[in-house]
């Protein structure tokens, strides 16, 4: 083994990834809750959370755990369309007691990915999802979703919304307390101007960076870097969002991503604040544990 494939074993020793999708899945996935659990063992990991766009995965989690038996464990959580209720704080409630712990603002059901994208989602029968009401302010639902949260001890994700409504999402998630984290601003349907990206990191939002806009050539690998420069390494994490058929296992995915940094000139310990300390740390250390 070369330096540099010492330098990313060791980076991925007890590091998390908190951007996973597994089957079971309304779409095809690489592979199934336990599988990725076990890759992420066997590459020393301490944690990841398994993400579906229809239900929460906490109750998956528990299970996988139980089965696994693994050092590394898979948390859960819930992204709010339609198929759970949509804005829905039941939902969110229901996942946290069962030990949830991200909750991803609508995603395949958003009115932003239904403009961008046209439908994608599984699921038509309901109107798209926006959070704000007619006056350009969050719904009272919004500020509900965001007390459950923080009541279950919860981050809250802004999902596949558009950048104004992440804006004053994670402006009113900071006024309470609530643990924020700005979901893939580089992916185009989400897309966050790095200053936008600065101000929200300055308030204490987390500036999520994920391999899939570089993996699957949406932005360049420069690109990613110069971001990570620009908010702070103190202020992003490192994730995969990876699990799709055709592409390469999670865990290989953070592994490029590490290298594709490293490359890059973001040092081993950036690497390491944003894929292990900030998680540990930002989250209080329950998220993972």
């Amino acid at each position: 083994m070369n330096e540099r494939e010492t330098v990313l074993s060791a980076l991925m020793q007890d590091a998390y990834d908190i951007h996973i999708h597994s089957a079971p899945s309304h779409f095809p996935r690489k592979g199934n809750d336990l599988e990725l659990l076990q890759r992420a063992e066997e590459q020393g990991m301490k944690g990841i959370v398994l993400k579906s766009h229809y239900d929460s995965t906490a109750s998956r989690a528990m299970l996988v755990n139980s089965i696994a038996g693994t050092r590394a464990k898979a948390f859960g959580g819930v992204a709010l369309n339609w198929a759970v209720g949509g804005l829905n704080p039941d939902a969110v409630e229901c996942c946290g007691r069962l030990g949830g712990k991200i909750v991803w603002m609508p995603t395949a059901d958003a009115m932003n990915a239904y403009i961008y994208k046209g439908e994608w989602t599984a699921f038509t029968r309901q109107p798209r999802l926006s959070l704000l009401d007619e006056n350009g302010c969050l719904k009272r639902v919004v500020h509900d979703i965001l007390d459950v949260a923080k009541e279950q001890g919860m981050t809250v994700a802004t999902g596949h919304i558009n950048p104004t409504e992440s804006l004053l999402l994670c402006r009113e998630g900071v006024e309470r307390n609530v643990k924020m984290v700005l979901t893939h601003p580089e992916f185009p349907c989400t897309a966050c101007s790095i200053e936008l990206q600065k101000k929200l990191a300055a308030k204490g939002v987390m500036i999520e960076k994920l391999w899939f806009n570089v993996g699957n050539g949406l932005v360049s690998a420069d690109y990613m870097a110069e971001t990570i420069r620009e908010v702070g390494a103190e202020h992003c994490v490192m994730a995969t969002d990876r699990g799709q058929l055709a592409r390469e296992w999670p865990v290989e995915g953070l592994r490029l991503f590490m290298g594709a940094m490293l490359d890059r000139g973001i040092s081993e310990a950036a690497i390491r604040t944003m894929t292990h300390d900030n998680l540990s740390v930002f989250f209080n250390s329950v998220l993972f544990f």
